[in-house]
């Protein structure tokens, strides 16, 4: 799917994602780390990944909080 083997996987799960979403995707992870009395509901939007050769294409992915 992404273009690159199981080993070479082993990296930062942001490598997978066009640069222009990892610092919308940072402050989301940081946001959940805040205590809420209301759960924090997801945002439909447009989630893209990126192939090891740049090529960016539509995937489906959910954060859960434990």
């Amino acid at each position: 799917m992404f273009g690159i083997t199981a080993a070479e996987a082993w990296v930062r799960y942001q490598r997978f994602m066009p640069e222009r979403f990892r610092g919308a995707h940072t402050r989301h992870i940081r946001s959940l780390e805040e205590p809420r009395e209301q759960p924090a509901h997801g945002r439909p939007g447009t989630v893209c990944g990126i192939r090891a050769n740049g090529e960016e294409f539509p995937i489906e992915a959910s954060i859960s909080q434990v």
